[in-house]
């Protein structure tokens, strides 16, 4: 994970004098010492910008040439963690690790077991030794781990070191905060105290674009967009600035304007499979779906390294060659994406069930549901796709039995996803009482969702407060 810090040091004269003399030394052959740190910095901008083969062969170097060397074996680690998905192989370079007490090895270490399923004995592990550190190294330590936790969504453990923090006035506090808030989905939170931190450093293009992040997931679009807005004035190359912009853009129906900053993105990281899926999503919303195809196609060919984009990208072509009629293109897409996965595919019968129930084979359909929940062990989330699957195609008894087992009689569980989709069964059923209160349970629990699917009626910037009393109204007169 490439921290702000370093996307920065990416931009510096400095980085791109050292990249043109490392990139024309290994061109032309010429012989150009580096120092360990230096290959590292080097690789981590290749793979930021999704040149992974570049970025291995350049670590590859690092640790050939120093084997004792803590930054690349580091990297490698992390690599075979985070991109390959191969816990021993990062184990295998961790353990050539000679300095052990080195606090990079411990973060490491700590992510590995995190990886494994681990969090509590990640937790565990880097308590020791943490009373005898200094108060300067004791903070920025518990800083250190506060944010690993929460790089990886751990969000309790993260909170129990919140807990060691003895100066909670400061701004990396209200960072620290406004983080947990922003996990947690407390966006409100989270924007109050990213408006504080942007008001002590308004030149911070990171505490912009957190702000636009935290205003986004609330549903304040108009005020995302403003926010992403300041981050550009700031730095017109900002590229998560460019990214939310878009974001905002296409969620506000400015489509030609979203395709327009989704470009700008790209021409920035033309390796970003996800972005290149997000133009295809945007031209299948303009009916676009010719040009639509060509970007997956172009998105699955640069996600091929990660497994599981690469499937959810493959999902998204498999619905568009469905939508198009073209039923046995949408399908072996499907089987492919199993073939792949091996595991954890009972979402992939999911989307097969529903290209069936597209093509009007019903039946066959809901044998294909009837696999994912099996697969599942009756998932609720399972479930919940199934039953949007169904609302999709019309088939709404179907829909309203499987989202009433994930809502109505699943409560002990608070659920979050399915209300909305529930409420809108309950109307086309003309079950008035149950609309009402499947409508509330989706507004409280989860507002975004409600705005997607109620979206034909909204206007695109209701704020998420305004969202029961506005669909009330228009439905019960």
């Amino acid at each position: 994970m490439i921290d702000f810090n370093k996307e920065l040091y990416f931009k510096t004269d400095k980085f791109k004098v050292l990249l043109d003399r490392y990139e024309k030394s290994t061109s032309q052959g010429e012989p150009f010492y580096l120092d360990p740190e230096d290959l590292t910095d080097i690789a981590e901008y290749y793979q930021y910008h999704e040149c992974d083969e570049k970025a291995l062969s350049t670590i590859d170097r690092a640790i050939y040439t120093f084997p004792s060397a803590v930054e690349p074996l580091l990297f490698r680690s992390r690599y075979a963690l985070l991109r390959e998905n191969d816990v021993e192989k990062a184990k295998y370079y961790a353990q050539q690790i000679i300095d052990t007490s080195d606090y990079d090895y411990k973060y490491l270490h700590a992510e590995i077991l995190i990886h494994e399923g681990k969090p509590e004995e990640a937790d565990e592990y880097l308590r020791m030794g943490v009373d005898d550190l200094s108060p300067r190294e004791r903070a920025d330590y518990v800083y250190d781990v506060v944010n690993l936790f929460l790089d990886y969504d751990a969000l309790d453990c993260a909170r129990k070191w919140i807990e060691l923090i003895d100066d909670k006035s400061g701004k990396d506090y209200r960072e620290t905060s406004a983080r947990c808030y922003l996990l947690n989905q407390e966006y409100s939170q989270a924007e109050e105290l990213y408006m504080q931190l942007v008001d002590q450093d308004p030149y911070s293009t990171y505490y912009w674009t957190q702000l636009t992040a935290s205003q986004y997931l609330n549903g304040k679009i108009s005020e995302a967009l403003q926010s992403s807005e300041f981050a550009l004035a700031i730095d017109s190359q900002c590229e998560d600035a460019l990214l939310a912009k878009a974001n905002c853009q296409f969620t506000l129906g400015q489509l030609a304007d979203a395709l327009d900053f989704y470009h700008r993105y790209s021409a920035l990281r033309p390796n970003d499979g996800y972005v290149e899926s997000l133009i295809g999503s945007t031209y299948v919303k303009m009916n676009n779906l010719e040009e639509a195809l060509t970007h997956y196609n172009k998105a699955i060919l640069l996600a091929n390294s990660d497994r599981s984009l690469f499937i959810d990208i493959s999902k998204q072509k498999a619905l568009l060659l469905s939508s198009m009629g073209q039923r046995d293109k949408a399908l072996l897409v499907i089987e492919d994406c199993i073939n792949t996965a091996k595991n954890n595919i009972a979402d992939l019968h999911v989307i097969k069930g529903y290209i069936y129930m597209d093509a009007g084979e019903t039946d066959e359909g809901l044998r294909q549901f009837e696999t994912a929940i099996t697969l599942s062990d009756n998932d609720p989330f399972i479930i919940y796709q199934i039953g949007t699957a169904c609302y999709d195609n019309g088939e709404y008894d179907l829909a309203y039995d499987a989202l009433r087992r994930i809502t109505i009689e699943n409560q002990d569980d608070a659920p979050i996803d399915g209300w909305a989709y529930y409420a809108a069964c309950c109307a086309k059923m003309g079950r008035a009482d149950e609309f009402l209160y499947a409508l509330r349970k989706g507004c409280e629990a989860n507002p975004a969702e409600v705005s997607i699917v109620f979206s034909n009626i909204l206007h695109p910037n209701i704020p998420f407060t305004d969202l029961y009393e506005f669909i009330k109204n228009k439905f019960i007169k």
